[in-house]
């Protein structure tokens, strides 16, 4: 992203930074509406760490947006979702503003709410910006009319049942915005099945060519590195197509090549679960009692003499 403009750097840990960083007026930090097409200023090129969550409605496209060394240009009718330790960097088209209907979380509005005892369930706050979530029209709409709800909540008078309402709608927002990324996830069938399809020929050469005995067990992150996805966005991919996680569908395939060498060979228990990624032969006989109510030596046992 090579420029002549200086880049403009901020930490934004609650709506209050948001605000100030684009010349607006203070209002309620720890759960915040913004509306960034009414900002009074905001400089051409900047670079924002967040240390609250963010969801986003771009309302035009506008510019280009770099996450890490990708750089991406959305168009309207995009959201994206932001967690805490991301760090965005922003170049805006000559002559534009940045229009975007924002909602910002700081942890502490979570702690001690039924929201936040649960609020892993929105995985897509960890989704990379290139999995973001692109809307209908009718979908933007309930996104704006949510938005809405929320803001005109902030700003009525403080009584009893305030702050459970706000979590209420901020909530309802949260939910619809999964109901959106399963829309996508079915409209992407063909993509989904692409990478799933992948998925079993790269455990098979993770034993194959020894990368078990190297790295350990597989892992989630391996096989979100290995179809360029983030780890949160590839299991809930997944997740949606087989209704199993990545970690059952690794603990399958682990149980698969367990079986088969207990079966089919003599070697010593302790060198297959070496062979398999285990630390430990303990952690190995632990990891095969849980799915298969049996030792490794009592599987064995029972596979020599049928």
């Amino acid at each position: 992203m090579e420029n002549n403009h200086q880049i403009i750097t901020g930490t934004i840990r609650d709506a209050n930074d948001y605000r100030h960083f684009f010349g607006m007026e203070e209002g309620r930090g720890d759960v915040g509406v913004v509306y960034l097409g009414t900002c009074p200023s905001w400089p051409q090129q900047f670079r924002l760490t967040f240390e609250c969550y963010a969801l986003l409605l771009i309302n035009s496209k506008c510019g280009d947006i770099r996450y890490g060394y990708s750089q991406y240009d959305f168009d309207a009718g995009t959201i994206v979702a932001y967690a805490p330790g991301q760090v965005i960097e922003v170049m805006l088209a000559p002559d534009h503003r940045p229009d975007n209907d924002v909602l910002l979380l700081r942890p502490d509005f979570l702690a001690g709410t039924p929201l936040g005892e649960h609020f892993d369930r929105y995985s897509f706050f960890g989704y990379d910006v290139r999995e973001a979530l692109h809307v209908s029209e009718e979908e933007k709409s309930s996104f704006k009319t949510f938005l809405a709800a929320i803001d005109k909540e902030i700003a009525s008078p403080q009584d009893r049942l305030k702050e459970q309402l706000i979590a209420m709608q901020v909530e309802l927002l949260l939910n619809y915005c999964l109901r959106f990324y399963e829309r996508q996830f079915s409209s992407r069938k063909a993509q989904g099945e692409e990478i799933l399809s992948r998925i079993d020929g790269l455990l098979d050469d993770y034993f194959r060519l020894g990368k078990a005995t190297l790295h350990g067990l597989p892992t989630v992150k391996y096989l979100s590195s290995e179809v360029h996805l983030s780890p949160n966005y590839f299991g809930d991919m997944v997740k949606y197509a087989t209704g199993k996680s990545v970690r059952d569908i690794i603990a399958d395939k682990v149980m698969q090549e367990a079986r088969k060498a207990l079966a089919d060979t003599h070697r010593p228990i302790a060198d297959i679960a070496y062979d398999l990624g285990f630390q430990t032969s303990q952690h190995f006989a632990t990891f095969f009692k849980r799915h298969t109510g049996t030792t490794p030596a009592g599987y064995r046992k029972n596979a020599k003499n049928p």
